[in-house]
């Protein structure tokens, strides 16, 4: 009986992890509904919503300078732009960009936002070299973005 468990178990991680890459009308969804524009918002403290409807993007203010974490689409772009505004700061005091991790949902937007204030782009290791390099190599890595670093 353990043994049939255990079998279960794993051929569910096998199949969970075989993930295809995205259909073209997912895709669609990803740019399209899911990167419109949402009022941004007060987290807490010092941490602030920028993002799109179900992309999300983070803000995080400093005196030193302020964090983005995450750009989200390439679409999203002027989202993240107009967000900050709202939220009562300037999108050039953003120094830093971070990304949860280099999937296009999360990164595809680092290039435009890049160029916009002169943030550093930081990441650690395979990230990095996906960020750098405009592929991900997951099973989404079927869609790029401008490479950034």
């Amino acid at each position: 009986m353990r043994n049939a468990v255990f079998l279960v178990i794993m051929s569910s991680a096998v199949l969970w992890a075989q993930t295809s890459p995205l259909s073209p009308e997912q895709r669609a969804t990803f740019h399209g509904r899911m990167s419109e524009a949402v009022e941004p918002f007060h987290i807490v403290g010092n941490i602030y919503y920028a993002g799109a409807r179900n992309i999300a993007s983070y803000l995080i203010t400093t005196p030193e300078g302020h964090i983005m974490i995450d750009t989200g689409t390439k679409e999203m772009h002027e989202v993240i732009r107009a967000n900050v505004v709202k939220l009562g700061f300037k999108l050039q005091d953003i120094k830093i960009l971070l990304s949860g991790h280099a999937h296009f949902d999360h990164v595809q937007g680092h290039a435009a936002i890049k160029k916009a204030t002169g943030a550093k782009v930081m990441a650690l290791g395979g990230d990095a070299a996906a960020l750098s390099a405009g592929t991900d190599k997951s099973s989404l890595g079927d869609e790029g973005w401008e490479p950034v670093k």
